[in-house]
């Protein structure tokens, strides 16, 4: 294991450029729906909601014999209608409850960017893979390690996960996720015939999110994302970010972030941004990539001079 923490060589600030940022997309209305949905799912797991239903349904049971018996009507009509008007304001209150609570929390515990001058300086991390110009390597302008906690009492399905991010006074820029199931992952530093594999399926969400997330827990992982242009940030710069989930139930989460500053002098070289020191793990020795086609995920290929 080694600890990489790295910061890039300092760009001039662009205070008067301003960076043409894609307006995401924002959720709309209908999902309510699916939000209210998923919680009335929630609360008919309810042990309150369950042993106030058994309830109805007795009231229900002795008004049907009171009826048949004719004796006792009365009493059973008027026990029926407060057991029913209970059951349900406990079953509203639940699931107001489940549709207000904050389900899935995302925090961002470490956060590289290399989104300023992407041609000149493209970073040290890159992503391996076949493309029709074949062994083909592509820079990952942003990599985030992330916890997803689970605050549910059942377990949590994420089907769908994107990621935006914001300078203060600016636009938000939806990111592009480029999926680990699609290469392998390699630390380069200045020398692209001693590349370095990084990480395993163990440490990348793009694996661990393939199954559920246990109730009540964590996962936490890598995510590597690209940008569909270039996105200045200099250090000094306030930044934030903004998840949008959808479990496989329809339900939509957005768990925005604070604003954090992207640091400067983070440690070695060639990203900024922000977080805790965390070990990444490389794999095996030193490969050689200096074969490869060098190209933006995005498209368009990459002059690397000295490969």
């Amino acid at each position: 294991m080694v600890n990489l923490f790295v910061s890039k060589k300092k760009h001039k600030k662009h205070p008067e450029e301003a960076s043409q940022a894609k307006k995401e997309d924002t959720p709309k209305d209908d999902n309510l729906l699916h939000n209210i949905r998923a919680a009335t799912l929630h609360a008919l797991s309810n042990g309150w909601v369950q042993n106030s239903g058994v309830a109805f349904l007795l009231a229900v049971i002795a008004l049907i014999i009171a009826m048949e018996t004719r004796s006792q009507i009365k009493s059973a009509a008027i026990g029926f209608a407060a057991i029913g008007s209970i059951a349900l304001w406990i079953f509203a209150l639940v699931v107001i409850r489940y549709a207000a609570a904050k389900d899935i929390v995302v925090t961002t515990k470490f956060l590289a960017l290399n989104t300023t001058e992407q041609a000149k300086h493209p970073g040290p991390f890159w992503i391996k893979y076949k493309s029709p110009l074949g062994d083909t390597v592509s820079p990952l302008p942003v990599l985030m390690y992330i916890v997803i906690h689970n605050s549910q009492a059942t377990p949590e399905k994420i089907a769908t996960l994107r990621v935006s991010m914001q300078a203060k006074g600016d636009e938000w820029l939806q990111l592009m996720h480029v999926d680990a199931h699609e290469g392998q992952i390699f630390w380069i530093y200045d020398d692209f015939k001693k590349a370095r594999q990084l990480e395993d399926p163990t440490t990348m969400l793009d694996f661990i999110l393939g199954s559920s997330i246990p109730a009540n827990s964590s996962v936490e992982g890598w995510l590597y994302f690209t940008t569909s242009q270039e996105y200045p940030c200099s250090p000094g710069t306030w930044m934030r970010f903004k998840f949008f989930l959808k479990d496989t139930s329809g339900k939509t989460m957005e768990c925005p972030t604070e604003f954090n500053v992207i640091k400067k002098d983070m440690s070695s070289n060639r990203s900024e941004g922000y977080g805790e020191n965390i070990a990444i793990k490389v794999i095996g020795p030193p490969v050689d990539l200096s074969h490869c086609a060098f190209k933006f995920w995005t498209g368009g290929v990459i002059g690397v001079p000295d490969k």
